[in-house]
């Protein structure tokens, strides 16, 4: 597609019908609500819900529609908790 453009994409996009396109709309709506489901699942962990809820405040917040800063801050928060994360020593 880079290399030829999108004189490429417009030509197959006229070419689809349109039940391929309303199909492929639809799962490109779904995609975000399955990206969320598929991070609360991994987050549904207690200690790490907090970190969760802060990464939506702050987004949501925030002036800027960018989510590399929050990302940022995600990564920064994470390196320091696990690095005072206390460990213990099965017995």
């Amino acid at each position: 597609v880079a290399y030829y453009g999108p004189s490429l994409v417009q030509t197959v996009m006229g070419a689809l019908p349109t039940w391929v396109m309303a199909g492929l709309n639809t799962v490109g709506k779904a995609l975000p609500a399955i990206g969320i489901a598929m991070l609360i699942k991994y987050m549904a962990r207690k200690e790490l819900i907090p970190f969760f809820a802060l990464g939506f405040v702050v987004n949501a917040f925030s002036e800027s529609p960018d989510l590399m800063y929050t990302a940022l801050l995600g990564i920064i928060l994470g390196l320091v908790y696990v690095s005072i994360k206390p460990t213990f020593e099965s017995v």
